[in-house]
């Protein structure tokens, strides 16, 4: 049987294409040094398809370490290098924002909060 800390939330992804020039990524639960491989891996992905536009809504994730914060950058990163528009859906949760100060001044004024 599975063991789990308590307080942990189970990172969540899901995709969705709303339209063909928009691809939407939802993340909820912790972005933590365990789960963030994972979302790094689709956002890869998605960053290096066709698609103009990836919309990643981390409105419902409850924690955002450094290894979520650096997935970030690095989305931004390959985002700016494609050509696509990378925008983060950040949401009310104060713990992420305040997170998200941590990010480099240029990352954090690129990332477009919609």
């Amino acid at each position: 049987m599975p063991t789990r800390s308590i307080g942990v939330e189970p990172l969540r992804l899901s995709v969705e294409r709303p339209d063909r020039d928009l691809v939407m990524v939802r993340v909820a639960g912790d972005l933590d040094a365990a789960s963030a491989p994972r979302l790094r891996e689709l956002l890869d992905a998605r960053l290096r398809s066709a698609v103009p536009a990836v919309l990643l809504d981390i409105s419902t994730v409850t924690f955002l370490g450094t290894a979520g914060l650096s997935t970030l950058e690095r989305a931004h990163l390959l985002a700016s290098e494609r050509g696509v528009r990378f925008t983060v859906h950040v949401g009310e949760a104060r713990q992420v924002r305040r997170a998200l100060g941590l990010l480099p001044h240029a990352t954090l004024l690129a990332i477009d909060e919609a």
